[in-house]
């Protein structure tokens, strides 16, 4: 094989990695406060009716299982709101949190402070502890 060959075929690999990326990639949030409901924190989630990733998690019923758990906890719940968010519909609060990239849970505190979830996110019991560990 030419090293012509391997230096394009390690170029599209670069470049086939970074379309992906950019697809999927790690969200970032700027510190904006949610102004319907200043006394409580909110649990974000964003999803793309485009990303197979976020297709992967909706079918899970993650977030509607996590749901299910903070109206349990009386304690909790009186503190934390939740929300999804899809990209198709609400592009303009995608763009003033400078979402970039899917699926992404973010919990925004009540000062504006929004901290991303790690990865993965695909675990109600997981979320339950970043949330109580963050709020």
């Amino acid at each position: 094989m030419k090293t012509v060959d391997i230096l394009f075929g390690l170029l599209l690999i670069l470049i086939l990695f970074t379309v992906a990326h950019s697809w999927c990639g790690t969200p970032k949030t700027r510190s904006e406060k949610f102004t319907d409901d200043a006394n409580k924190h909110r649990l974000v989630l964003y999803t793309a009716g485009w990303c197979p990733h976020c297709h992967a998690l909706l079918k899970k019923d993650v977030w509607k299982k996590f749901n299910a758990a903070l109206a349990k906890d009386s304690d909790l719940s009186t503190k934390l709101m939740t929300q999804h968010l899809t990209q198709e519909e609400n592009k303009s609060t995608w763009a003033s949190y400078g979402i970039e990239g899917v699926p992404a849970i973010v919990l925004y505190l009540k000062d504006g402070t929004g901290i991303q979830m790690p990865y993965p996110i695909d675990d109600d019991v997981k979320m339950m502890a970043f949330v109580k560990k963050n709020v």
